[in-house]
């Protein structure tokens, strides 16, 4: 596992956030290196950068995909709705988030810099009383029935660049070839001879103090 970045959380000192090249993320406790207290999965190429919010609850992420994701810290499967494009951006080299963390920073290889907002539904300048108590209901309405099968479909949803389907599509693919190939040398070895590990157990090799 090669790292390309890392990012210290600003309201949980010992824990850090690693971009890295093996298109995941991950969070590490320092005082337990041996395995990753979370893994986040999305990016379909190298992750070359990552970046804590300030409130210390999501962070950023940018990769060879030419994507910039959003994240809940503990979710592994990235904020719904919370990929960012474009058709003439390219791979991303640098992520940031802004202090009042309403924005994010991004800078790629195109010549770049772009300015996104953390919240992509969230509406700009002032808002009256009735505006905001609408969206405070919306928001609401959002929460509580987001585990409905229709709901949750649309909530999930989000424009993705062919591109990308197609290289999750193959990533999933090949996936899936690893794990049957593991599954048949376990079939077909001594009892006790291939036992399985644990995904976050394969990642760190060794911990030097």
């Amino acid at each position: 596992m090669r790292s390309n970045a890392l990012s210290w959380s600003p309201t949980q000192p010992t824990v850090m956030l690693l971009a890295s090249e093996d298109h995941n993320l991950y969070t590490f406790d320092i005082r337990n290196l041996s395995t990753p207290s979370q893994i986040y999965k999305g990016h379909v190429s190298a992750v070359t950068s990552c970046d804590w919010s300030p409130t210390g609850t999501e962070f950023v992420s940018g990769g060879w995909d030419r994507t910039v994701r959003i994240w809940h810290e503990g979710d592994g499967r990235g904020k719904e709705g919370q990929m960012y494009h474009g058709k003439r951006m390219q791979r991303v080299l640098s992520t940031l988030y802004t202090q009042d963390a309403r924005f994010v920073l991004s800078a790629s290889d195109d010549g770049n810099v772009r300015l996104w907002k953390s919240n992509a539904h969230e509406r700009l300048g002032v808002l009256d009383t009735r505006e905001r108590n609408a969206l405070e209901y919306r928001d609401a309405l959002k929460k509580r029935w987001k585990y409905d099968n229709e709901i949750g479909k649309v909530l999930r949803s989000r424009p993705t660049p062919k591109s990308i389907k197609s290289a999750a599509r193959l990533k999933r693919t090949m996936e899936d070839a690893a794990k049957e190939k593991e599954d048949r040398r376990r079939k077909h070895s001594r009892l006790g001879e291939t036992n399985p590990k644990a995904e976050r157990k394969k990642l760190v090799i060794a911990v030097n103090d």
